[in-house]
């Protein structure tokens, strides 16, 4: 086995996944060419602060086996998804399912999309905005981005009086508020102050979007191994629906728990559906 003199540059990992930018991986020209100097066929390789799911494939390509972990259940999870991902009509149907399945009545992505109900300002028909800019100072939306299938307007416009009181419809702390807080920590524990804190990094509308969207998930795909899959999706919305998304996008790469002044308040069924079929 030679010895590594000089590091090759670096090159795209792969594909792009959800969280992406939380990821720090060594490019997959390093992985090959550490395995090839530094190992055997047959033999066996660990990587303990597994980043993304690189290694594995990258092993079995040169006659190798791979162990890869990690101590961050986050990091995991995308790691075990991406190694077993289905077949992209797999995760097609079990989004159509979830969205289908019933929420009041209606089917869920119908329930969810009326929460950023709005009317066209051109030609006054009903559309569903894609996401709502709040200002932090104004304490509320001040504009709204919406693509009209009437007239074909579509960009952000002021929001309406009408959009403001359908905010109102939705309690700042309702049952999906105190459903959620409870599986985050209970009232004892000295994580719960923090659990508090972390809730409020969501508008009320989009929590509440959020929290049905995991309950059922874990109701219809309970013994389904597409709920992995689904949970990652869902996992990827949490960071992209939450009031760290400043305007305009796309968001910045500082990391931060302290909302902006402006920022975006996604659609979260759009966002949805934008990663679950971009298939991963």
């Amino acid at each position: 086995m030679g010895e590594i003199k000089h590091f090759l540059p670096a090159r795209q990992a792969g594909p792009d996944l959800p969280l992406e930018r939380y990821l720090d991986p060594l490019p997959v020209v390093l992985l090959q060419r550490y395995l090839d100097s530094y190992t055997g066929a047959g033999d066996l390789v660990l990587d303990p602060v597994a980043q993304r799911p690189a290694l594995p494939p990258v092993a079995a390509q040169l006659d190798r086996k791979a162990i890869v972990s990690n101590f961050n259940p986050i990091n995991t999870l995308l790691i075990e998804t991406a190694l077993t991902l289905p077949d992209p009509e797999q995760i097609d149907a079990a989004t159509t399912r979830l969205g289908d399945s019933p929420k009041r009545g209606l089917p869920l992505r119908e329930h969810i999309d009326r929460l950023y109900a709005s009317t066209c300002g051109h030609c006054s028909n009903p559309v569903v905005a894609e996401y709502f800019l709040w200002d932090t100072q104004e304490g509320g939306p001040v504009q709204k981005q919406y693509h009209c299938p009437r007239c074909a307007q579509e960009g952000e416009f002021p929001v309406e009086d009408k959009d403001l009181r359908l905010l109102e419809t939705v309690e700042s702390q309702g049952i999906h508020y105190w459903y959620l807080l409870e599986r985050l920590a209970q009232p004892h524990e000295r994580e719960r102050p923090l659990a508090e804190e972390l809730l409020q990094l969501y508008t009320p509308r989009n929590l509440y979007a959020l929290v049905n969207i995991s309950m059922k998930i874990e109701v219809l795909f309970a013994a389904s191994p597409l709920q992995q899959v689904l949970q990652l999706i869902l996992l990827s919305c949490l960071d992209s629906c939450s009031k760290l998304a400043g305007a305009p996008l796309p968001r910045a790469s500082t990391l931060r728990l302290q909302p902006p002044q402006r920022f975006v308040e996604r659609n979260v069924w759009s966002a949805f559906e934008a990663v679950s079929y971009t298939h991963l």
